[in-house]
Formats: structure tokens, sequence, C-alpha cells
């Protein structure tokens, strides 16, 4: 098994997890339920960009984080449940506060791909605009020489 070889009990149904590989990255699936548990930085190497919580984990979409009935499989710490909404899509994912892995039930991962789908655009825009706004402070600066006066003091 991968990083979390105790992982090996259905946090749900206490079924055992069976490790599968998605992508590149080596998860745990529940044999009775399908649930899936993804150890931190898994969901963005097994399911792509839209799974990366750095694409859905922001104002907008995250919404309420609440106490939930379950114990993470990794570490046995409490999860939390994080509800998150775009448009017309909601999903309620259960999340280790301690070791930062993420339980998804069945079907939970479509729900969170349309989400994290929706948001890659505005992500992408979001960089777009901060890069322009760097691009724009370079030019301001260079023309009157500071860059080059600031640059002076470390030779």
């Amino acid at each position: 098994m991968g990083a979390h070889a105790h992982a090996s009990e259905c946090p749900r149904d206490r079924a055992a997890l069976e490790e599968i590989h998605q992508g590149s990255a080596h998860i745990d699936r529940c044999t009775r339920c399908q649930g899936t548990f993804f150890d931190q930085g898994e969901m963005f190497l097994a399911l792509g960009r839209a799974a990366d919580p750095s694409v859905w984990d922001r104002p907008g979409v995250t919404g309420m984080v609440r106490d939930g009935p379950l114990a993470c499989p990794a570490c046995h710490f409490p999860m939390r449940i994080q509800d998150l909404k775009h448009q017309d899509q909601h999903v309620e994912i259960d999340r280790c506060t301690k070791c930062g892995g993420i339980w998804l039930d069945h079907g939970e991962a479509e729900k969170l791909l349309s989400i994290g789908t929706h948001m890659v655009g505005k992500v992408i825009e979001e960089q777009r605009k901060a890069q322009a706004e760097l691009d724009k402070m370079e030019v301001d600066l260079a023309p009157a020489g500071l860059i080059a006066s600031f640059l002076s003091l470390f030779k």
C-alpha cells in the first residue's frame, strides 16, 4: 500500500479498503460502498487539475464546515464535513484536519470534478490578471530606473 498502509477499513461501513491505481496515485476504495480515500495531494494525481483543492477550495464555493461522524481511515482523527456548491452542483466531502486526507462517498468525485471544472477557468483568469499586474508593475518601474537602482544595492 502507499503512504497510508494502515488505512484498511472503510469509515462508513467498516468493509475492507483495497488499493487501486488511478492516474499516478495509489488510492484506497471500499470494497462494499465504493467510497474512496485520498491522501493529501492524491486527488490531483488521480483525477487531474479540476480535483486539485486549490481550484475548488475557495470563497464562493466552500460553505459550512462542521464536525462529521467519520474517523479518518489513515490517522483515525475525526473528519469534518465540508459543503461545496457551485451553480447547480452541491457535494459534501469529508476532510481530515490532521493528515489532510479526503473521503469521497460513491458519486461524490463526479460532483467535485464538475465544480472543479467550472472553477478552473476562473483560476486561469485570476492567474492571467495577476501576471498582467506584475508585468505592468515591471513596465512602470523600469523607465524610472528603480529596478536597476535596487539591484545595484546587492553588488
